[in-house]
């Protein structure tokens, strides 16, 4: 889909309320790209060596604060603090660790008020304007959700507007010079509004993905416990110990050299996408995809998970194998000999085209590391009947009991 034809659509409620204002729920203007450029060029893979030690020391601080085996932990959770704590260093500083875990006033939906660090305002923020979706005010009266004329949009729009604000504070106070912030301030293309809401994006849309993204990989390795035993083998073959990560050695070049890692991640993004939905697009004018009409405004989405579990793509789609990826493999050989080797456009997690996810590289970087380290460094399980229950997983969106 290239913008010319069709284009990314406002549909002006839910989470686009709530980054109506950055450049991945534009439309394709010469501003927007321009905009996606600039967050690109400081989150690309070549760039985002740098933060290797900071995600490496974030999962070991996550490891050591779990040790009591007494205890049981929610994982999303801890994904969330590991991801979250991630992305303010990478993007403010470490500097700014004391902004990050202020409390801030966050109103609840009896009315009383809450305190909460930034990552949980963000998280709630962008949890309750997705639930927006399923109001039924939304659908019967869509003024009172444009204009915030009532609960929950106007306590909504509040929770966001102390979030917006508590980050703006961040990023204006951002004194790291290897800052991504830093770096965006010193940029004159932009203007401030611009910059903020395209941090606010990130950060939003980046850190809630990315946790589910690690928790879902977490998972699906002690489900199937053939598959982490042979990534445990590959890092071990490659000198990567426990010793060698608290040194802090573990590095790119490392992860360069560890393919069923890479293999790992991509089976985990296919079949436990961490988002459940594509953006909305819309066709400039009525246009025809593979003979189904299309006329002009009408609202569309690229589906990802039938894509994802597609027979006439995927080999075996039902069962999870991160051989799948490796053209050494016998099972590449075979679903190469039935023609189901899974093209590139089959994977959708991170989109397709000059609108695809601009964050890919860093969250595939951040997946990578945490599942490494916790492979390494720690054994797990989950409680109950979790890991035999059908339809438990971990993405946002997914059926977590």
């Amino acid at each position: 889909m290239m913008p010319h034809h069709v284009d990314r659509a406002d549909t002006k409620k839910g989470i686009y309320k709530a980054g109506k204002h950055a450049f991945i729920f534009k439309p394709s203007t010469e501003k927007t790209m321009q905009r996606r450029k600039l967050m690109v060029s400081e989150v690309s893979f070549n760039r985002s060596s740098r933060f290797v030690p900071f995600i490496v020391q974030s999962t070991l601080d996550i490891i050591d604060n779990c040790m009591d085996e007494s205890k049981v932990h929610e994982f999303v959770e801890i994904s969330n603090v590991l991801t979250f704590d991630a992305f303010t260093s990478i993007l403010f500083g470490s500097d700014q660790k004391e902004l990050a875990n202020k409390k801030y006033p966050f109103v609840m939906p009896d009315g009383s008020t809450k305190g909460m660090c930034l990552r949980d305002c963000v998280i709630n923020s962008f949890k309750d304007h997705y639930s927006q979706l399923f109001h039924p005010l939304t659908a019967m009266a869509r003024f009172l959700s444009d204009y915030n004329l009532c609960n929950p949009f106007k306590r909504d729009q509040k929770n966001l507007d102390t979030y917006l604000n508590a980050l703006k504070k961040m990023f204006e106070n951002a004194k790291d010079p290897n800052s991504i912030s830093k770096r965006i301030l010193a940029n004159s293309d932009l203007s401030h509004f611009e910059k903020l809401h395209d941090i606010n994006a990130f950060m939003a849309a980046g850190a809630e993905t990315s946790s589910h993204g690690v928790a879902s990989t977490i998972f699906l390795l002690k489900k199937f416990p053939e598959k982490l035993e042979k990534l445990r083998e590959e890092l071990k073959n490659h000198g990567v110990t426990k010793e060698y990560i608290r040194q802090g050695k573990f590095s790119m070049e490392d992860l360069a050299e560890l393919d069923y890692l890479s293999y790992v991640v991509k089976e985990s993004f296919r079949y436990e996408s961490p988002g459940p939905e594509a953006f909305v697009y819309t066709p400039k004018r009525d246009i025809t995809i593979r003979g189904v009409p299309i006329p002009k405004g009408m609202m569309i989405r690229n589906e990802i998970y039938s894509t994802h579990y597609n027979p006439n793509y995927w080999y075996k789609p039902f069962e999870f194998a991160p051989e799948r990826f490796d053209v050494e493999s016998s099972f590449y050989a075979e679903a190469r000999k039935a023609g189901k080797a899974g093209p590139t456009h089959s994977r959708r997690t991170f989109g397709v085209g000059v609108r695809s996810c601009p964050g890919m590289s860093f969250a595939t970087l951040e997946i990578k590391i945490a599942v490494a380290v916790f492979a390494v460094m720690i054994d797990w399980t989950f409680e109950g009947d979790l890991l035999t229950r059908e339809g438990a997983r971990f993405g946002i969106g997914s059926e977590v009991p």
